[in-house]
Order: structure tokens, then C-alpha cells, then sequence
């Protein structure tokens, strides 16, 4: 018997990406981070006992575990709801069309996370094709999969939220916009903080809502 919830996790350490405010910048890993890919053995296991699985890439990008299309048919065969969030562009057509094959047979949701207009998004997300991800993400939702458009609001491109709302709605795509606390000095991540009150989060308000004590 399933149990009643949810798991995040990271399925792989591996990630093509040198996003400024990820843990692996933040932390000087050069882009390497300890452990390896999931087995299967082992994903089945957490297939087997959640009814929801959510590959986040908090430290990585789910697209690169070695095997990713077999942790697709898994949570298939075992009825999984499978939310997979994707920022990674190292990956080539064929590889996603595979996957979206597969995921029309599942109840399987794709987040892509495109900060901004397509030939933007690398500003942030260094190393990022975003005019090659918006593709895929049109490919995802003209296939009839869920499909969702994560957008962080950062200074470059707070001024194109509502022609990316239009973009998404022209190809049947949820928009989630993003408001982030994130804008330490020391991280780099000051030079991207919207001009716009509106469009980001203080630090404070993010202690509060997830909890921490503050230092006086």
C-alpha cells in the first residue's frame, strides 16, 4: 500500500549548468558534486511506497542521471505521479522526444525553468540553450503533457513577464512566476535583484515563512 505523500529528491550529482545562487557554485565544486546516479533498484523502491516522486535538481539536473528513461517507465509501471523540473540544455532532440513518448503514458508532469525570454534565460542560468528549451517545452505540451513554464524574476528580464505569460499561452503552458529572497553580496546574486520592489522577496519575509530565527 502507498503511502499518502510526497518525495523530493535528486536523482543524479551531475548538472551542466553554473547557476550563481546553486550549491555548487556557492560552495567552489567547480561544477562537481559528491555521490552519483540513483539505482534502480533503489528509485523503485521509493516508486513503489509515494504516490508522488518530484525531481527537483536542487544540486543537479534529473535529465542527466544515466538512465533517466528507465526512472520513467518505473514510475509508469508502478502508477507514480512524476513532477520532473529541467534547466539542463545537454541533452539532444531525440533524447526528449524518447522521454515524452514515455511520459504520455504516465501521469507525468515537465517544469522547465526559463528565466526570462528564451535568448535571455543564460544570463542567469550560465551555460543554459533557452531558445532550445522553450522548443522541447513546446514539443512536451503539443504531445498533451502537463507542461510548466518556471520564471524567475531577476533585473534582465522583469520587464518581459507579460510577453513570456503571452508565449506560454500561445502553446498551452501553466506560467509560474517566481519571486526570490536570494540576493546575497557575497554570492554574486546582488547584480541580478529585480529594480522593482515588487518583483522580489526580502530576506526577512523568507526567514519568516520557512521558519528560521533570526540573529540579533
Amino acid at each position: 500500500m502507498k503511502l499518502r505523500n510526497t518525495i523530493n529528491i535528486d536523482t543524479t550529482n551531475k548538472c551542466s549548468l553554473k547557476c550563481p545562487a546553486c550549491a555548487r557554485q556557492i560552495r567552489h565544486l567547480d561544477g562537481k558534486f559528491p555521490g552519483g546516479d540513483i539505482s534502480l533498484d533503489d528509485f523503485r523502491k521509493l516508486a513503489k511506497h509515494f504516490d508522488k516522486i518530484h525531481l527537483n535538481g536542487q544540486l543537479s539536473d534529473p535529465s542527466l542521471h544515466e538512465d533517466f528513461h528507465s526512472l520513467l517507465k518505473i514510475c509508469i509501471e508502478e502508477d507514480t505521479h512524476l513532477d520532473i523540473n529541467n534547466a539542463s540544455t545537454a541533452r539532444p532532440y531525440t533524447w526528449y522526444l524518447k522521454a515524452f513518448n514515455l511520459s504520455k503514458k504516465g501521469n507525468v508532469k515537465w517544469i522547465f525553468a526559463i528565466d526570462g525570454l528564451p535568448e535571455d534565460s543564460h544570463k542567469y542560468r550560465i551555460n543554459q540553450d533557452g531558445k532550445k528549451l522553450y522548443k522541447m517545452m513546446q514539443l512536451c505540451s503539443s504531445m498533451g503533457i502537463k507542461t510548466q513554464w518556471n520564471y524567475i524574476i531577476f533585473n534582465y528580464n522583469e520587464n518581459d513577464i507579460e510577453t513570456a505569460k503571452q508565449m506560454a499561452r500561445s502553446i498551452g503552458v501553466t506560467f509560474n512566476l517566481i519571486r526570490s529572497a536570494r540576493w546575497e553580496e557575497e554570492s554574486g546574486m546582488d547584480k541580478y535583484k529585480p529594480i522593482d520592489p515588487k518583483n522580489h522577496l526580502e530576506r526577512d519575509y523568507f526567514d519568516y515563512i520557512h521558519k528560521k530565527p533570526r540573529v540579533l
